[in-house]
């Protein structure tokens, strides 16, 4: 993509609400953040899922402006109140993307107006539908949100991963097993999840939002939707960032 259309995420912003991201590691540039768990400006990962997942929106979106919004502890544990105001904060310093890599199993009526209210801001919401499938097959919020764009995972041979919630929430699906990225020891891990997938997901539209800046959150949902012409074998969309692009190029409201 980078060759083809010449854009590598420039202009386009992106809150990954997590468990912070390691500053520091040679393949990251962090534009800024915020540690919403202790009101600080110490976004430091102490667990490595954050920087995991910057690591992968960093390789697919280069210059895509990165900023840590630690809401989640070092066991990966936080409260809807918290995330709800990582979104602000999005708002507040105008993010264009906020991926969600997490998933819980209850309602909230804090998160879903926080939710609400970055949707009406233009900011395009991503969430992981969640790891359970072989316990508990059911999306978590904030992905079963419709504002939020859902994403499972799949393998490399395209098939949904065993661990990957679906259901009719469910947006599209993107790779998300046996993923190699960035750690907080400074060298790489390899990890599996929908939250890897959500990370892809998050750095594709950052390529498509720096390639045509006029998109709203609306327009890249359909675009996604459009651009799915391959499926998993039990019917699910795969998340196609080349056709995406095409379609992108010549988009119509």
């Amino acid at each position: 993509m980078h060759d083809s259309y010449k854009v590598f995420g420039e202009g386009v912003s992106i809150a990954i609400l997590d468990t912070g991201i390691k500053s520091n590691h040679k393949d990251l540039k962090i534009r800024g953040g915020i540690n919403i768990i202790n009101h600080s400006t110490n976004y430091e990962d102490d667990n490595g899922h954050g920087t995991h997942i910057a690591g992968i929106i960093a390789r697919i979106a280069p210059k895509a402006e990165l900023y840590s919004v630690k809401v989640l502890n070092k066991k990966q544990i936080g409260s809807y109140e918290n995330i709800a105001k990582g979104i602000e904060w999005a708002i507040n310093n105008d993010i264009d993307i906020i991926l969600m890599s997490f998933g819980g199993s209850k309602d909230s009526r804090i998160l879903k107006e926080a939710i609400k209210k970055a949707d009406s801001e233009n900011i395009t919401l991503i969430a992981s539908t969640g790891n359970t499938a072989l316990s508990n097959n059911s999306i978590t919020y904030p992905a079963k949100y419709e504002e939020v764009i859902a994403v499972g995972a799949i393998t490399e041979n395209n098939e949904r991963w065993v661990g990957s919630n679906t259901g009719k929430e469910l947006t599209v699906m993107a790779p998300g097993h046996k993923i190699l990225s960035t750690s907080i020891d400074g060298n790489y891990t390899i990890r599996s999840g929908t939250s890897l997938a959500a990370a892809h997901v998050a750095g594709g539209l950052a390529l498509l939002l720096s390639y045509n800046p006029l998109l709203d959150n609306k327009d890249l949902r359909e675009i996604i939707i459009q651009s799915s012409i391959k499926k998993t074998p039990d019917g699910y969309r795969i998340f196609n960032l080349e056709e995406a692009f095409k379609i992108c190029k010549n988009f119509k409201k």
